[in-house]
Order: structure tokens, then sequence, then C-alpha cells
């Protein structure tokens, strides 16, 4: 699960280009889909929102951690667009609280 080129090469098909661009230039520790370094144990797909009919969307992805002692939960914004009759990861970021 770490992120590394070959990984990113595995996942080009569900990305747009710019946004494997950007990833070829990642340097951080962070996984950059999932925003973390401790990898989640599991994940959920949570509200989705229209953002420009038929060509763009932004969802919750929901990141779960779960150990003996502690459960937590943590949301990230995805969005997508619609190219060539897909749907491709645009970007990944923060969920912004209301």
């Amino acid at each position: 699960m770490k992120f590394s080129s070959d990984n990113l090469r595995s996942r080009e098909e569900f990305l747009t280009p710019a946004f494997v661009d950007r990833l070829r230039q990642h340097d951080s520790a962070f996984d950059p889909f999932t925003l973390t370094d401790d990898h989640p144990k599991t994940f959920r797909v949570g509200e989705c929102q229209l953002v420009e009919l038929g060509k763009r969307v932004s969802f919750d992805v929901l990141l779960f951690w779960k150990t003996d002692t502690e459960s937590i939960q943590r949301s990230i914004k995805v969005d997508a667009l619609r190219e060539d009759g897909g749907w491709l990861i645009e970007t990944v970021g923060i969920v912004k609280p209301d």
C-alpha cells in the first residue's frame, strides 16, 4: 500500500493526467490517496454531490482505523471528472467542516 511510482502506474487509468503529473512530483511521507502515513483498515464512500451535470462530481470517502482500544474515522474529499466516457479522479483533499 505504500505510495510508489509502481503503484501510481497501476492506478493511472483511474486518474486524470493532471493529477498523475502532480503525483509524480509527490515527495511526502503521506500517501496522496488517503492523506496519511498510517493506512486505514477499511473505507466507505459517503455523500456524493453533483458539481457540474455530466462532467464533475465530488464525494466523501470515510477512512476507518480500528484497534483493540480505539476506533477512528476520518473523511477525505475526492473530486472526479468525466473524460472519454469514464470517471477519473482529479483531486483528493481534506474535508472542510461546515
